[in-house]
Parts: C-alpha cells; sequence; structure tokens
C-alpha cells in the first residue's frame, strides 16, 4: 500500500461503529458542562516507527463561564489517550505519563467561546521492551481518542475519535525500515535519544549514507543533530537540525526548531536565534517548544 496512493484499506465494522457514536464530541461529565474537547491530525498514514502528530483544543461552547482548569499538555496527567483496534475496543495509551492527577492546574473561569489548542505526538514502538508495544502492534486501521480529567479526577469529558492508518514501509523505505531494525534503531528511544556513544553515532552517519532519500532520513538527521549537539560539535548540529527543518511536514519539526535556537544561544547568534523563534510563533504558535524558546532568548538576552 502506498501512502500517496488511492488505495484505502477497509475500516472494520467495530471502527465504523466507533465513527458513528463518536462522531459528535461526547457530552461533557458533571463539573466540566460546557467544556468540549477535540482532537484532530493531519497525517494520511504513518509508518513504523513514526509518531502519531495531534492538536488538542478545550473548549466552552457554552454561553455562560466554566469554572475549570484548561491544562491540556499529555505530560500534566489530566489528558489521557485511548486507542482502538478493528475490534472497535478502546485501549489506554501507556505514554509514560503519571496516572496521578497533577496538582498544579489553577481553577478559572473560562467565558463563552473560549478555546485554547496544544500540540503534541504520541509515540509507538515495535520491540519487546518498548512500553508503546502495543499501540499500533500491526499495520492497518486505528481510531484514537483522548479524556480530559477535572483536578479532582472525578469529572472527566471525552474527545471526538480521529483515525490513524499505518502502512509498511516499501522500495527504498522498506531497505531502510529493515537496517533501523537490524541496527536496534527502530524505536524513537534508541533513534533519537540524545547521546556521546560514539558507536551509536556511526551507525546513523551510515545508515544516512545509505538512505539520505528516505523518509526515514529526517529522523537520521535530527539524531545526528541531537547527538552532535551533546558532544558539543555545535556547527554540525546545526547543519544536520537544518535538514531536518527542511522536511516542512515532519511531526517534530517545532523540537527541531527549539533544538536550532538553543544552539544559535550557545553560540552567541540571538539574532539567528530570534528568527528560529519567529519560524516557530508563525507554524506552532500552540507548541510548547514555541514558549520555551521564547523564554530562553528572553534568558540570554538579560542584562
Amino acid at each position: 500500500m502506498r501512502i500517496n496512493g488511492n488505495v484505502v484499506m477497509a475500516v472494520g465494522s467495530g471502527i465504523a461503529s466507533l465513527l458513528i457514536a463518536f462522531s459528535e464530541v461526547a457530552a461533557a461529565a458533571p463539573g466540566l458542562e460546557g467544556l468540549t474537547l477535540q482532537i484532530t491530525s493531519t497525517q494520511d498514514a504513518i509508518y513504523p516507527m513514526e509518531p502519531v502528530c495531534l492538536t488538542i483544543t478545550l473548549g466552552n461552547e457554552s454561553q455562560q463561564p466554566v469554572l475549570a482548569h484548561d491544562m491540556i499538555e499529555p505530560n500534566t496527567g489530566y489528558v489521557s489517550f485511548y486507542v482502538a483496534g478493528e475490534d472497535g475496543r478502546f485501549h489506554l495509551h501507556e505514554s509514560g505519563n503519571s496516572p496521578v492527577v497533577s496538582g498544579d492546574a489553577n481553577m478559572r473561569e473560562l467565558p463563552p467561546g473560549y478555546k485554547r489548542s496544544v500540540r503534541t505526538h504520541l509515540w509507538h514502538g515495535t520491540t519487546a521492551n518498548s512500553p508503546f508495544r502495543s499501540l499500533f502492534p500491526a499495520p492497518g486501521q486505528y481510531v484514537l481518542k483522548a479524556k480530559f480529567a477535572s483536578i479532582d479526577g472525578g469529572s472527566k469529558i471525552e474527545s471526538n475519535i480521529v483515525k490513524v492508518r499505518v502502512v509498511e514501509p516499501e522500495a527504498r523505505d522498506e531497505e531502510a525500515w529493515r537496517y533501523l531494525k537490524n541496527h536496534e534503531l527502530e524505536n524513537h528511544y534508541t533513534l533519537l535519544g540524545s547521546t556521546d556513544d560514539p558507536k551509536k553515532i556511526g551507525k546513523i552517519e551510515d545508515f544516512m549514507e545509505r538512505f539520505p532519500d528516505s523518509r526515514y532520513a529526517v529522523y537520521g538527521h535530527y539524531s545526528l543533530g541531537l547527538a552532535y549537539y551533546v558532544t558539543k560539535h555545535l556547527d554540525r548540529a546545526g547543519v544536520s537540525l537544518e535538514k531536518a527543518a527542511g522536511r516542512q511536514d515532519f511531526c517534530l519539526r517545532d523540537e527541531v526548531l527549539y533544538s536550532l535556537v538553543r544552539i544559535c544561544i550557545r553560540k552567541g547568534e540571538v539574532g539567528k536565534a530570534r528568527q528560529y523563534l519567529r519560524d516557530l510563533e508563525e507554524a506552532y504558535p500552540n507548541s510548547a517548544m514555541t514558549g520555551s524558546a521564547g523564554h530562553d532568548i528572553e534568558k540570554a538576552t538579560r542584562p
């Protein structure tokens, strides 16, 4: 199956039923009445290892203010994700975030028409030691939904659902994927974890020489950029990260741009760092990376 082709995987009866049942956002639970939760994704299909990019939006569609918090960042513990396959049964996505609801959120009045969006992504792996192994265990059609909890965890609202299609790589992409698996680089822990291990860096450099035009190559550019940054080869890090940032549709491009901001700050190139910040503000206003970049630049320029 080609990602950009016209072949569409048939949707099982279980998923079809879910699409009907969740065609509208679920009604708010007591304590969160009037609030809605939406998740959206622009990805048509993903390869093994690739993350699912999502935008989470919390809104008040009622005519009255709602006293609630708006911490929809997944790492706060207030938002959880669920995935269902062809059987239509949802399972909690064990994303590694604490299941304990955080006490850092503040209650406040969310006025009518209020909306807040956050950009995030979910990883899935393929190895036995990956905590994300069960997210998408095989190519096929899946659906995701999210739940948002009140501060005490007693009330929750459910989002709409989004479809996720996982397809097998083909041609050179399939060869690249096989190389990553054979060299233990097939999940984001092993490929994107910043490291100063010369053996790992050598593996990724070899991968990039062999598969520079693969769809997976952008992950290699990003990984090398992180590794060169850790080993203090800032110029080489910048070159690799610039190549990754050149992929406008790269799911992690906001993280790449933030890494470029950090490199510029370390090199004393604050003007260039501000250029990357403008790119973040224009393309990813709802990303945590945008706020972090602005904060880091402000801190670096304090008298």
